[in-house]
């Protein structure tokens, strides 16, 4: 990631938690409050520098990461899966170009050749926290869509010869000229450490914090960086 911003990793804390995770925020001492969702069951953990507990209550006074309702890089999706031509999706879709396409190929793990990948469908800002002046640091769900070679049916029975493919991103955004990287520079490992989910962002003093979301593979983390004093 072409950071302007130099970020100094201090720790990851290993939650071993293979869930679906939210930062709830951070209490006056330094704890994390995290929220996990599976089976339709939340859990929430207090995490410190040494434990992981899970706890019924959380302080009422956490700062919180920021999570916007609206943001100029949002995009709600119209259709996650459909057909091209009745959806006419041409006409709703952010097409990616070329020079952007190639380097971002190899980073989806799909065995998709450039001309199926039709561009960005949706896009949410998960969260954002403030880095020096105009620049923020950002958390962000983008969902890609693709076309198929030929029409599959779903479980329903309903055709669709287009999918999509969701990448979680972590980037700088520039509030004065709406301008962000391409989204293949947004992969690159921050000071050595790359992430995989990431959901949520906190600036507390010098220290930048992002929570690494769970999935059924790789245990969430809570990743912390110190940012430099000129930031």
């Amino acid at each position: 990631m072409k950071h302007l911003t130099k970020f100094f990793h201090k720790t990851t804390l290993d939650l071993k938690i293979a869930d679906d995770s939210v930062l709830l925020g951070l209490s006056a001492s330094g704890d994390m409050f995290i929220e996990t969702y599976q089976d339709d069951a939340l859990t929430t953990y207090q995490v410190t520098q040494t434990n992981v507990q899970i706890v019924t209550q959380v302080p009422s006074n956490l700062t919180m990461p920021i999570q916007p309702s609206d943001h100029p890089l949002n995009k709600t999706p119209l259709r996650l899966r459909g057909m091209r031509e009745t959806d006419r999706i041409s006409d709703w879709i952010t097409p990616l170009p070329i020079i952007e396409k190639m380097p971002l190929m190899p980073k989806l793990g799909l065995s998709i050749t450039p001309m199926q990948l039709l561009g960005m469908v949706g896009s949410t800002v998960l969260s954002t926290c403030q880095l020096q002046g105009n620049t923020m640091l950002v958390c962000r769900r983008v969902r890609l869509a693709y076309a198929l070679p030929t029409p599959q049916n779903d479980a329903d029975g309903i055709p669709y010869d287009y999918d999509t493919h969701t990448l979680y991103l972590t980037h700088e955004y520039k509030t004065k000229t709406d301008e962000a990287p391409p989204l293949h520079e947004c992969f690159d490992p921050i000071d050595g450490i790359t992430l995989h989910t990431p959901h949520d962002c906190l600036r507390h003093d010098d220290n930048l914090i992002i929570l690494d979301s769970g999935t059924d593979n790789t245990p969430a983390k809570v990743h912390i960086w110190q940012i430099p004093p000129s930031a």
